[in-house]
This record gives C-alpha cells, structure tokens and sequence, in this order.
C-alpha cells in the first residue's frame, strides 16, 4: 500500500493547510467512512454544551447542519487531512442556497395563493434577501 506524504504537494485552492487530524478545528475538511449514512462535510462552528462538552456543527455536502461531538465525527468521517477557508466555504454554501431559493420562489407563489401562503412565500423572499446580504 503506498502512503502518501501531502507536505509534497500543493495544497487545493480551498484549503487553508494541512489539518493536524484534529475534528474539533473550524474548517475542517471531513470525508465520510460511509457515505450511506452521510456524505462529506466541514466543520463550520465548534460550541461547549452543557451535558455533551464540546460540539461542533457540521455541514454536509448537502446542507444539512448536524450538531456532533468529537466521538461521533470520529465514527462518521476520517481524520481531516485539511483545514478549508472557512469564509469561502460558507460563501458557497450561502450562494449555492441562494440559487436554490431564486428558483424556488416562482414556483412556490404559484403553489401557495391562499392566506396562508403568503406567509410562507414572505419568508422565503426575507431569506434570500439575508444571504444576498451576506454574500
């Protein structure tokens, strides 16, 4: 089996460094053991909880926003290998939601007309505006 030593190459245009394995970095890159269960993921924000310790919050390559400990990323992904530049990463992630918002709306105010509607198509319009500010 040959290993690899990544300090001989140059690092992806979306990694800030190398990672020292650690899970409980902001940014780091995780890649799923079984991607089954959950695809590959970064850690966006790290919190201390008061029964749990410290947890961070991890999004998937789909969006989702999972709150774990260190023993649950450790059996979910393999040790990171980088750190990403958390900034980039959560501009893509917003401008990728954004997108997704842009071609939603049109189809959701045709689909909800009623009273109740309107509620749902004003929040969906407030949210695109927050990520339009924030990209």
């Amino acid at each position: 089996m040959t290993t690899h030593n990544f300090n001989d190459y140059p690092l992806p245009e979306w990694a800030e460094k190398l990672s020292d394995g650690a899970y409980m970095e902001i940014g780091a890159q995780l890649a799923t053991r079984d991607g089954r269960r959950c695809g590959n993921a970064y850690v966006d924000e790290i919190a201390s909880h008061k029964t749990l310790g410290e947890v961070a919050t991890v999004i998937t390559d789909m969006g989702n926003r999972i709150t774990m400990t260190e023993s649950e990323m450790e059996s979910a992904f393999y040790p990171p290998t980088y750190v990403m530049k958390i900034i980039e990463a959560r501009r893509w992630r917003n401008a990728e939601l954004l997108t997704a918002a842009r071609l939603a709306l049109p189809l959701m105010e045709s689909f909800f007309r009623d009273h109740e509607g309107k509620g749902t198509i004003k929040r969906l319009k407030q949210a695109i505006n927050n990520l339009e500010e924030k990209i």
